[in-house]
């Protein structure tokens, strides 16, 4: 069994004993303790496990949040929590989760990216660019990946077969052919070939390439 689901089927089996208790109601005093406590951890480990975007850690988030009433925590929540579990631990099993390991992977990506634009805005061209032409090229192969195309091929053969599958549109390819450049300028140290207004374009565009990346992994 994959360890995440592992791990998922143990917080599964922890979090049965707060629904057993109540056939309907409130989860109160020191049952609801341990319940947040339970909860929290569960949270703390999905974030962790997946991107804070993505629907397994968003729809446990929202039904944690919709559990706490006034005097209580709802346990026909908490069990609507769990059945939520159930489903991440068998896709997960099924493999359904293709691409698990790059969807985590791609999370990371927008951490890059973050540097990225912290470098931007102190206006350091050099790091920014050398930041974002590194996230860029990644996802850009990444994609390749999802699509059975070659990651090793140049990043403009990547993108022409990109266009032929349909994957992304001439236009698009446009645009994401300034950035390999942009890539390419900033891997030779050209760095008077480029300005800030092109890193910040560049960006926000491989931003949403990872946001496409991330969508496309996710069943």
């Amino acid at each position: 069994m994959n360890e995440v689901a592992d791990k998922i089927n143990d917080y599964i089996k922890s979090g049965e004993e707060f629904t057993v208790e109540l056939d309907w109601g409130l989860l109160k005093g020191e049952t609801a303790k341990k319940c947040q406590y339970w909860a929290s951890r569960l949270l703390i480990y999905l974030r962790k496990s997946f991107p804070s975007s993505s629907w397994p850690f968003e729809i446990a988030k929202r039904l944690f949040e919709n559990s706490r009433r006034t005097g209580g925590i709802f346990v026909q929540d908490i069990g609507m929590l769990i059945g939520h579990l159930c489903a991440i631990r068998d896709a997960i099993e099924a493999g359904e989760l293709k691409h698990f390991e790059d969807e985590v992977a791609a999370g990371d990506l927008q951490g890059f990216l973050e540097y990225s634009k912290v470098f931007f805005t102190e206006g350091k061209k050099v790091e920014s660019a050398v930041i974002v032409s590194a996230v860029f090229e990644d996802v850009i192969r990444r994609i390749a990946d999802s699509h059975e195309l070659d990651r090793s091929l140049k990043l403009d053969t990547i993108i022409s077969a990109l266009v032929r599958k349909g994957v992304i549109t001439k236009l698009e390819s446009k645009k994401l052919r300034v950035y390999a450049d942009i890539r390419n300028s900033a891997l030779h140290a050209s760095w008077d070939e480029f300005g800030l207004s092109d890193i910040d374009d560049m960006i926000r565009g491989t931003a949403e390439l990872v946001a496409k990346c991330m969508s496309s992994m996710v069943l």
